[in-house]
């Protein structure tokens, strides 16, 4: 622990453990170093980043327990919320570990990014080191509070977690309304919905009013109450702070009921409220491939890679995705449009690589690499790459994504093997069983649509390009290999 000299607001920081600060103006960061000195913060312990890349570095590396974070890392990069979501979705924070956003922008539209991020606290520029000392001791025992419950989850030991939850509650009745959300998004995981309803129920009145709400809505969907979960959300819809969440909520509802232009429109009017991230432009691609727009799916995946900044997590998600789409629109497109088609999916692969590295790249663009073959006349390379692919995964074992498996399928149907309704068939009771995502769901129809056309290898009037360096590589490693 630090010395005993140093304020009290600092006694529950480990001394083993650092604070990183992420802040793009270096005289500001400068200067909260300075003031962060103030409270007992050595320079030993302080990490700061300039960047978002810099800092998703630092966090995959060190097991912080104080990050403070600007939410505007400027226009060329990724910022603070993104910065956030990102560390979120990886689990690359310590459950312990409390995040404290600082913002001079305090429009609502920002606003409403953050409150869905949810952070332990938001500090206004210039921040006041007052009020982080006087609001630090509830801070840090809320994340020491959660931090085995978290570890727990993360663990997908559900029982023990709800289970330390309620002890928590027993000793703690003070931390009621966060902790019993919590208990009740338990629940909901282990399947009792009932019990979770009724605490739901239990909190809508009270300061956790507005996510139980929320909840609700999502244990309502789970249970196919479609219109109980239109009911739940529409108050949600018209709230200055949780209108953009409860929009994209009442948009995956929508979609289950497959009202794909109401999702569309709930999911452009939550990306206009707050603009900046990548997970409505994600949902808005799913609902356009169910709906079987696929010139809108690519248009939506784009933008989501253009608010997806380098270094952060969506673009191995996204980017494949994208490839796909893209390769679906060769085969259905005119002649006059494979060119550019073609041109875009070079680029992309290309980019693809760079992003996410060769080990993660290489199965599903043979994948993808054989299908373009096919598309192009060349069933015989299209082979090649299957048989690539195949080697490919005796070599990395388990499970391979779901999105690859759709490839597979597609690849195996141009190719005329019958193997492909065997790989269907699993593809699609995986897609059933995972009823929670609701992309699943829009990947179930997107496959229905692509699998009712003809199966048939055709030729393009269009040349195989010759100067594209990551699908030559790909090329002359399933050549080299076969």
């Amino acid at each position: 622990m630090v010395e005993s000299h140093l304020p009290s607001v600092l006694l529950g920081l480990d001394a083993a453990r650092g604070v990183l600060l992420v802040e793009s103006c270096p005289q500001q960061a400068q200067h909260l170093r300075s003031e962060l000195a103030q409270l007992g913060i050595p320079p030993i312990r302080l990490d700061w980043a300039a960047d978002a890349e810099t800092a998703w570095r630092l966090c995959r590396e060190h097991a912080y327990q104080l990050l403070l974070c600007d939410d505007t890392l400027g226009a060329e990069q990724a910022d603070g919320g993104q910065l956030l979501a990102a560390l979120q979705r990886e689990g690359w924070l310590a459950t312990d570990c409390v995040v404290l956003m600082m913002t001079d922008d305090a429009t609502l539209s920002r606003m409403r990014r953050l409150v869905a991020l949810a952070p332990d606290g938001y500090l206004l520029k210039p921040v006041q080191t007052a009020i982080v000392c006087h609001r630090w001791p509830g801070w840090l025992a809320r994340r020491q509070q959660l931090a085995p419950i978290l570890t727990l989850l993360q663990c997908g030991l559900l029982s023990a977690a709800a289970g330390q939850v309620a002890d928590v509650l027993a000793q703690s009745p003070e931390d009621a309304p966060g902790l019993a959300l919590l208990q009740a998004r338990i629940w909901m995981a282990q399947r009792q919905f009932d019990r979770a309803h009724n605490a739901l129920l239990d909190l809508k009145g009270g300061p956790e009013g507005k996510r139980a709400q929320l909840a609700l809505a999502e244990l309502a969907m789970r249970r196919r109450y479609y219109a109980l979960a239109d009911s739940w959300l529409a108050a949600l819809e018209s709230d200055p702070l949780f209108c953009a969440m409860a929009l994209t909520l009442g948009a995956e509802n929508a979609l289950r009921m497959h009202q794909f232009s109401r999702a569309r429109q709930k999911l452009q009017q939550a990306i206009s409220l707050a603009p900046g991230s990548v997970e409505p432009h994600w949902l808005l691609a799913c609902v356009e491939l169910a709906d079987g727009t696929l010139l809108a799916a690519q248009q939506a995946l784009q933008e989501g890679l253009r608010q997806d900044r380098p270094g952060l997590s969506w673009a191995g998600q996204l980017m494949p995705l994208l490839a796909a789409v893209q390769l679906d629109r060769l085969g259905q497109g005119e002649p006059a449009a494979v060119a550019a088609l073609l041109q875009q999916f070079q680029q992309l692969c290309g980019l693809w690589q760079q992003q996410v590295g060769q080990v993660a790249y290489r199965p599903m663009a043979l994948l993808l690499l054989g299908r373009r073959h096919c598309l192009l006349g060349a069933p015989q390379q299209g082979a090649l790459c299957l048989t690539q692919y195949q080697r490919v995964c005796q070599r990395q074992q388990g499970q391979r994504p779901l999105l690859e498996q759709m490839e597979l399928v597609k690849l195996l149907r141009l190719l005329g093997d019958p193997e492909a309704e065997v790989q269907l068939g699993q593809l699609n009771r995986q897609l059933a069983d995972a009823t929670d995502r609701v992309e699943h769901l829009a990947w179930r129809l997107y496959l229905a649509r692509w699998c009712a056309l003809p199966p048939l290898v055709r030729a393009c009037d269009a040349q195989e390009p010759c100067d594209s360096v990551s699908l030559a590589l790909a090329s002359n490693e399933v050549s080299n290999e076969a």
